[in-house]
């Protein structure tokens, strides 16, 4: 596909209009994937927002009506009703299809549909919570949200409706976690188990950004590569703001004490988060650059070394920054490029204000950073300003 690559990006219909063997294996692979995203359409991203908040408002004053109207008082009424309100939800909005996209009717059906779904969703939640027995809330959340997302995820399309569901499963199963370590260490703290819980939002970075940009896989599931992604910048904040998690090594720097840690199994830990969003940017980085042949390039090794010692270095909230900075570049979405620049400061923050290693310190790990970035831009700054050498991904 050599002949396809030009200095500004192309669709995937203009790619396969180039190609004069429509039987080859090539076209008939690229013929698949635009059939795929072809059958995922939807609103644009500011229309899914306004209608996400119109729901939200309007679902919430109609719960606390119900509230207000002791509705809440039976567990097994609560499911009943929730179960009713989402599946009425859901075949109205399989019924707007016989209306057009840019109809009112349309946007009015959908907007009720998603104002039911919400209502149904948060009292099956509560409904759940409250039949189950005291300390076992946790459990009974977590069921309910997988059950409603498994349910409604192929059936139900909005795409906020999916990114909000998913997320809650993986919050509500970070409680189960949570729970499930309070069980087994009654008498733990929280600083004490906080690295083990950010290895859960670790492990969603890899999945999370194979499900993105792997381009076989429908748009339907973006929602829940979001969420994973998401929910990893959640977890990845918070392990770092309370206990130091995912400071590589800079526990062996200024020592464990200052990180609170009573254990060698806690930095052990937290150097696992900077190893997993390392080697997930070096994949997007080789992915995005070509797949494994582009490795032969100068440019390409270079900038591997370049992230691999940054994330050995570095900031593993900070990292995953750098990732999401990266995917939206990757797939020219202004969206998550953006998230991405506004993620890093926001680490760096807490980095800075949180750990008890004092400004001074933290400052002058910012500027070593930093520096090491700047001798690396000197180094190839000569590569940005001559034509792309043999075999480079543009």
């Amino acid at each position: 596909m050599n002949d396809l690559i030009s200095e500004q990006p192309i669709s995937i219909g203009d790619a396969l209009s180039r190609y004069s063997d429509k039987q080859s294996e090539t076209y008939l692979k690229g013929l698949e994937i635009a059939e795929r995203q072809r059958e995922y359409s939807q609103f644009p991203l500011y229309l899914r927002i306004l209608i996400g908040i119109g729901a939200v408002i309007v679902g919430c004053l109609l719960l606390i009506a119900l509230a207000i109207a002791d509705v809440f008082e039976s567990p097994a009424f609560v499911l009943l009703i929730g179960g009713a309100i989402l599946a009425i939800a859901i075949m109205l909005y399989r019924q707007i299809d016989s209306f057009g996209p840019e109809s009112l009717e349309y946007a009015i059906l959908q907007q009720l549909s998603f104002v039911g779904v919400f209502m149904g969703k948060c009292m099956l939640v509560i409904g759940a919570g409250e039949f189950v027995g005291y300390g076992n809330e946790a459990y009974a959340t977590f069921v309910a949200t997988l059950v409603f997302t498994l349910t409604t995820y192929w059936v139900y399309e909005i795409y906020l409706d999916r990114l909000v569901s998913v997320l809650a499963t993986l919050f509500s199963g970070f409680g189960v976690i949570v729970e499930m370590i309070k069980e087994a260490r009654p008498y733990a703290q929280m600083e004490e188990v906080m690295p083990l819980l950010s290895l859960y939002g670790y492990a969603l970075v890899p999945v999370g950004v194979y499900v993105f940009l792997n381009p076989r896989i429908p748009q339907k599931y973006n929602p829940f590569a979001v969420a994973a992604i998401l929910m990893a910048g959640f977890v990845s904040v918070g392990a770092l703001g309370a206990d130091g998690v995912g400071t590589s090594i800079w526990p062996l720097i200024f020592g464990s004490e200052v990180f609170h840690w009573q254990d060698s199994l806690s930095a052990t830990l937290s150097l696992s988060g900077n190893v997993i969003v390392t080697l997930t940017c070096i994949a997007a980085l080789i992915w995005g650059s070509g797949g494994r042949e582009s490795m032969r390039n100068q440019k390409v090794q270079f900038g591997i070394r370049i992230m691999a010692l940054v994330g050995l270095l570095g900031i593993a909230p900070c990292m995953l920054g750098v990732l999401v900075v990266m995917v939206g570049y990757l797939t020219n979405d202004r969206l998550i490029l953006i998230a991405g620049i506004l993620y890093i400061p926001t680490t760096l923050f807490f980095a800075t204000h949180t750990l008890a290693i004092g400004l001074m310190s933290g400052g002058v790990i910012l500027v070593i950073m930093a520096c090491l970035l700047f001798v690396g831009y000197l180094m190839s700054r000569s590569w940005f300003n001559s034509p792309d050498l043999k075999g480079a991904a543009r």
